[in-house]
């Protein structure tokens, strides 16, 4: 019997001990991978900022097939895709990039913009939905995802968003000017000049609320003073004003 005991003892210490060295292997395996997919990345990366794009993304798509945590292979993979105009395998990266886990939101409001500035505006709402979730009063998600639903005629879901930032954060001249011109695409008139007005409160030297002040005046009917507006956008040389003053006043 003892020595049965004894050998039980004796297996059962073995069998940890190859437990032990077992997971002992793969840690070192997992950190191996991780660190051969970041020089990859990093190569990528200066491969990027030394315009050898070809050369970046191949580096780039190495560090992504060895791992799937590198947020920075996927955002400057995505970067070049999207500069080179291969919108739908930029756009299928982007799939694969919000599945991961664990996210950084600069990243994700970095790449959400990219596909903003590009006018995919689908892809870059889902990206700013991603970084809300996580924190709900993230103003920069909030008035860009905004912006996007009214480029895609969804103006009830970007009057809430613009609305929610001038009530419950802070007011600027972006979101103030970004509402007026829904309230203006809307023929909502008098808001539009109510918002374009108290976005010169923050910047009296933006040609651009004169010119949408000059443009709401236009449509009330009130031709002197979108003259006057339209002028004042042009003295701040906003091109588009300067042709609208050349148009109706003169």
């Amino acid at each position: 019997m003892g020595s049965y005991f004894f050998f039980n003892a004796t297996f059962s210490l073995k069998l940890g001990l190859i437990v032990i060295i077992g997971f002992s292997i793969t840690a070192c395996d997992s950190d191996r991978r991780e660190a051969r997919a970041e020089r990859h990345m990093n190569l990528g990366i200066q491969n990027y900022y030394k315009n050898d794009k070809d050369e970046a993304l191949k580096q780039l798509t190495r560090s992504i097939r060895i791992s799937h945590n590198l947020q920075n292979a996927f955002a400057y993979k995505i970067k070049i895709l999207l500069e080179a105009d291969q919108i739908d395998e930029a756009t299928k990266s982007a799939g694969k990039f919000m599945e991961m886990e664990s996210r950084d939101l600069d990243i994700d409001f970095n790449v959400g913009m990219l596909f903003f500035e590009k006018e995919e505006y689908p892809t870059a709402i889902n990206f700013f939905n991603l970084i809300l979730e996580e924190d709900p009063y993230h103003q920069s998600a909030l008035v860009n995802r905004g912006i996007a639903y009214f480029n895609i005629d969804k103006r009830d879901k970007s009057y809430e968003d613009l609305t929610f930032v001038i009530e419950n954060l802070r007011s600027n001249t972006e979101v103030l000017v970004s509402r007026g011109v829904l309230f203006l695409y809307m023929e909502r008139y008098e808001l539009a000049k109510r918002d374009f007005s108290d976005a010169l409160e923050f910047d009296k030297e933006d040609g651009e609320i004169y010119h949408y002040l000059g443009l709401t005046d236009l449509f009330m009917g009130n031709l002197e003073s979108a003259c006057q507006h339209f002028n004042q956008a042009s003295q701040l040389m906003y091109f588009r004003s300067m042709e609208m003053y050349e148009k109706y006043c003169q």
